[in-house]
């Protein structure tokens, strides 16, 4: 190849990177579904959650293991971990279950046992997400709050 090619080809690159943030459109938590928990190990606790996002892009977002800060009715719970890789495929609502491991913090457990009496709670999950496109990631701040029943607290007890 020419060193005029290469150069041009690069740079279309480039152009081609910088123009595909701009093409980017926000996806959208449409409903978390059910839960299912899987194990109390300690102060860690292994779920799944379904959701349903909606991906308005015209390319999948992949987001890959990540950890947040999960806040509830503004007390810190602890940590959420994705343990593997989810994907939301292009233009479309996709309904996705995760694995998800929470690391509790002290006193994390008593707060949720009260606060799972109520009907509805506050969640608030603030860190940062690794999410992809093709072979580009990138971390992105998070910060978002839902309010979900409160009988999704009980880890599945009665």
């Amino acid at each position: 190849m020419t060193k005029g090619f290469q150069t041009s080809w690069f740079t279309f690159i480039l152009l081609l990177l910088f123009s595909s943030c701009a093409l980017y459109q926000e996806p959208e938590l449409m409903k978390v579904g059910s839960f299912q928990f899987e194990k109390l190990k300690g102060k860690s606790v292994n779920f799944s959650l379904e959701t349903s996002v909606e991906n308005p892009n015209w390319y999948a977002i992949k987001i890959k293991p990540s950890t947040v800060d999960v806040y509830v009715e503004n007390l810190l719970i602890g940590q959420l971990t994705l343990q593997s890789t989810v994907r939301y495929a292009r233009k479309s609502i996709s309904t996705v279950k995760a694995p998800l491991k929470a690391s509790l913090a002290d006193g994390a457990l008593i707060n949720l046992v009260r606060l799972a009496g109520k009907n509805e709670v506050e969640v608030l999950l603030k860190g940062k997400v690794k999410a992809g496109v093709w072979f580009i990631s990138k971390k992105i701040p998070v910060e978002n709050k839902q309010t979900i029943d409160g009988k999704l607290l009980r880890f599945g007890l009665p």
